[in-house]
């Protein structure tokens, strides 16, 4: 039996491709949404309550090329940190996190550009001492191509320190 059956978006690209439960207990969802004025792509990010499905709020975040966020956590004071994609131009993304507050303002945002390869963040989560990490995949560092990395980022945003592992085959990090 569903609960409650909901359609987000607009007429434009919409979609969504991580989900999380909030410190409230409501939901937390992120991805992609069309930008018209840049003709590109923003990181979506949406609080929905959980006993309709009703928004809570809804905000999109990004700059002139394309953003699309790929993980979710809920954050121990309320907010949330999502790691995403960011693709200024061409052929390429870096690794993009976004830490935000139990309304969806930005407390920081961190980026971890590569040298035109095809970095991203395929996990997210806080640490028990008040820190971030970020799981993902690498080409721009590492053995091979593709590896698997992990960063840790402090309350601030500031990188603490980022890791690479793997072969010369690909070797992907897919959650946190």
């Amino acid at each position: 039996n569903n609960l409650w059956r909901k359609t987000y978006g607009d007429v434009a690209n919409d979609e969504f491709s991580a989900i999380a439960i909030t410190t409230d207990g409501n939901i937390i969802v992120t991805g992609l949404t069309a930008n018209t004025v840049t003709n590109g792509e923003d990181v979506s990010l949406v609080k929905v309550d959980r006993t309709n499905g009703s928004v809570i709020w809804s905000e999109r975040y990004g700059g002139p090329g394309n953003e699309n966020g790929l993980s979710v956590s809920a954050t121990s004071d309320g907010g949330a940190i999502v790691g995403a994609t960011q693709n200024p131009s061409g052929n390429f993304s870096y690794v993009y996190t976004l830490k935000v507050t139990s309304t969806g303002a930005i407390d920081w945002t961190l980026t971890l550009p590569g040298a035109s390869q095809i970095d991203e963040v395929n996990g997210v989560g806080e640490t028990n001492d008040g820190n971030y990490f970020i799981s993902g995949v690498t080409n721009t560092f590492g053995a091979g191509q593709g590896d698997l990395f992990l960063a840790k980022i402090d309350g601030s945003g500031s990188l603490l320190f980022t890791r690479t592992f793997g072969t010369s085959a690909r070797d992907d990090g897919f959650a946190a």
